[in-house]
């Protein structure tokens, strides 16, 4: 989908040597340290490499313990508004796999997750999921003494009942405007967008610059169960763009 009235203002085509550290960092991280997810995030050449486009992959190592990539645009581009699309290819279905494509606030400005909003553009969880990808926004109070929770889910596609391109790829697409948020699957509009609401309970946190983050888990709270005998899962990404 190229967007009407927009222009192209970023983007990563992963046709580099290497990852682009002007636009992408990976980040290091303990296994745990979100939604008990079993895998640790590292920064080596075996988790995120460039091979016709980029390439995120958790790996089982010989001690039983996986090892996956996290990358993320936070502290060098973000943006406010437009339309954000990827086009990834998604690891075999398998229970234990919880690949993303997402966006976070880049200054948490309305306090911590969730009151500063998460847009998330991709997500594959078969185990919970089964064979749907699906795109959620996450928000909350905007009180200080509260912390529920508040989410909606916006697109839920059964990949099983659509056509496979002949390359396996997808597009993922975010349209971002000051008071709607609508997915784009293959540059088609998902059939809900959530729109602004301004009582006094939630307060509308999708008005200041968010980053990408790009990150294949394991296990996890929506992961579930890794099978004993995966020995390894990878996402492949041939392109991320950014319209305003």
């Amino acid at each position: 989908m190229i967007p009407e009235n927009m222009k192209l203002v970023w983007q990563d085509n992963f046709d580099g040597s290497g990852l682009d550290s002007a636009k992408w960092k990976k980040l290091v991280w303990k296994k745990g340290v979100v939604n008990n997810e079993e895998q640790c995030y590292t920064d080596d050449s075996e988790t995120c490499f460039i091979d016709n486009g980029l390439v995120i992959q958790a790996v089982k190592t010989e001690n039983g313990s996986w090892k996956s990539a996290r990358i993320t645009t936070a502290g060098l581009c973000s943006w406010k508004y437009g339309y954000f699309e990827a086009k990834i290819k998604l690891p075999a279905k398998t229970d234990g796999i919880w690949p993303a494509f997402w966006m976070m606030s880049e200054e948490n400005a309305y306090g911590k997750w969730p009151r500063s909003g998460e847009i998330d553009i991709l997500e594959y969880s078969p185990a919970t999921f089964g064979s749907d990808v699906y795109g959620t926004v996450h928000y909350g109070t905007g009180t200080v003494d509260k912390e529920t929770h508040f989410w909606k889910n916006l697109m839920r596609i059964p990949l099983e009942k659509l056509p496979e391109s002949a390359d396996g790829y997808h597009t993922y697409g975010l349209m971002w405007s000051e008071n709607e948020i609508s997915f784009y699957y293959d540059g088609i509009k998902s059939a809900s967008s959530w729109r602004r609401y301004d009582g006094d309970e939630v307060r509308w946190p999708f008005d200041r610059p968010f980053h990408f983050i790009i990150n294949l888990a394991m296990g996890g709270t929506l992961g579930e169960k890794i099978p004993e005998n995966l020995e390894r899962a990878s996402m492949k990404i041939e392109y991320v763009r950014v319209w305003q």
